[in-house]
């Protein structure tokens, strides 16, 4: 999948193409999958040490918000 992310720095409006999650792979769609890998997710940080759940500009931001949002049943690319 990909999204089109926006966010203004200093301002100035910059764009990014974002790609995130992978063709052919299955989802386990159980909660306890869900629960597990957003706790997993989390925890991830990028070369600063940030964490990018909250970063807009990152894969993990959009995968976390579409494949798998907290509200809602997790759903993605089926396998083919």
């Amino acid at each position: 999948m990909m999204v089109l992310a926006t966010k203004r720095v200093q301002g100035e409006r910059r764009v990014k193409l974002i790609h995130f999650g992978a063709l052919g792979y299955g989802h386990n769609y159980s909660r306890k999958a869900k629960k597990s890998y957003l706790a997993r997710s989390a925890q991830i940080k990028n070369k600063a040490g940030q964490l990018t759940k909250n970063d807009r500009w990152s894969a993990n931001y959009w995968a976390r918000k579409i494949l798998w949002p907290a509200n809602k049943s997790a759903r993605g690319p089926k396998s083919t």
